[in-house]
């Protein structure tokens, strides 16, 4: 890689070689490292190089196989060479792994292009190949948060944008209308920011999540152990906000809004507020508000291609947004 970093721009070098440390420093996450590899040289204007490594993990099978020929797939159709991606997507298909996050990834790409029948074709193929546990894993209270509930969800969506009637197949999860009710119950730390919403589908209503960016969150958990509603790691954390966002969206909101907290902003308005409590509805809405008219916040969800909400600097697809993190 040393001679091709030599071509890259100041950034991309810099970038390319936290990522080429990664690939020593988490061998277990090689075809993860890779594909954020390639989407760097892609962004770089080396589409070939980006080629070059969808190839190597495609001919190396597994589920990176599937995330590469989805992610080529993306790149030829983006170039015109339609004929060329359905042909990466007619082999992704093939392999039947409707289980991975590939399938998924797949589904979405065609939907977004907007060819809704060939996107239900694969979503409905996903869902017929539930197992005995994933069919359990929907039954269950956070169900619809689960990894099949989001296939459930999707492949419902694209149905009703083709004006079909609901199907036996839909209604292994609530209906938007019903989502409403299961965050309030099973969400009750967001129970301020749903109770602004009207309580039925297409309200014209906007809604705000408050939340530490992870540069933020291991300083802020330090200081402030009151100020994260969440006791689990820092993946669970953003896991927990990810299913959160979406229910409000699926609620009802007609925009929902991401608000990073700061460390220091919070710090000053501690010191300006005296001992307000930390768990104080009042005083977490007068600091969002605060921030949010300062201009720091992000619509949910950012598109699939641009960095994730969280702060990661990672895509959003890749990241939050990714099938992977779903509630399992």
């Amino acid at each position: 890689m040393a001679d091709q970093l030599a071509l890259a721009t100041d950034d991309t070098r810099a970038h390319l070689r936290e990522l080429e440390a990664e690939l020593d420093e988490y061998p277990d996450q090689r075809g993860e490292i890779l594909l954020e590899i390639a989407a760097a040289w892609l962004e770089a204007g080396e589409p070939d190089r980006a080629v070059i490594i969808w190839r190597d993990l495609i001919a190396e099978g597994g589920e990176d196989e599937d995330y590469a020929r989805v992610e080529l797939a993306e790149y030829l159709f983006g170039i015109g060479e339609d004929e060329s991606a359905r042909t990466e997507l007619a082999a992704l298909k093939a392999t039947r792994r409707t289980a991975g996050g590939g399938w998924q990834l797949a589904a979405e790409l065609l939907e977004e292009r907007g060819e809704l029948a060939e996107a239900l074709a694969w979503y409905t193929i996903a869902t017929e190949r539930f197992t005995t546990d994933e069919m359990a894993t929907l039954g269950d209270g956070a169900g619809w948060v689960s990894a099949p509930g989001m296939l459930v969800r999707r492949r419902r969506e694209v149905r009703t944008a083709m004006g079909l009637a609901p199907d036996q197949t839909d209604q292994l999860v609530p209906a938007e209308e019903g989502l409403l009710e299961l965050v309030r119950r099973r969400f009750s730390s967001i129970e301020d920011a749903v109770d602004t919403m009207h309580a039925r589908r297409g309200a014209a209503t906007e809604v705000r999540l408050l939340f530490w960016p992870r540069s933020e969150f291991d300083q802020a958990r330090e200081r402030w152990p009151d100020a994260i509603d969440q006791d689990g790691s820092q993946s669970e954390y953003y896991q927990d906000l990810e299913v959160k966002l979406d229910a409000m969206a699926s609620g009802g909101a007609r925009r929902v809004d991401a608000v990073p907290c700061s460390v220091e902003s919070f710090a000053v308005y501690l010191d300006a507020g005296g001992d307000r409590p930390l768990d104080s509805s009042a005083a977490r809405r007068d600091y969002l508000d605060a921030r949010y008219s300062e201009g720091h916040y992000f619509q949910w969800p950012p598109p699939r291609n641009k960095p994730c909400w969280c702060g990661s600097g990672t895509k959003y697809k890749k990241c939050c947004g990714a099938p992977t993190q779903a509630l399992t």
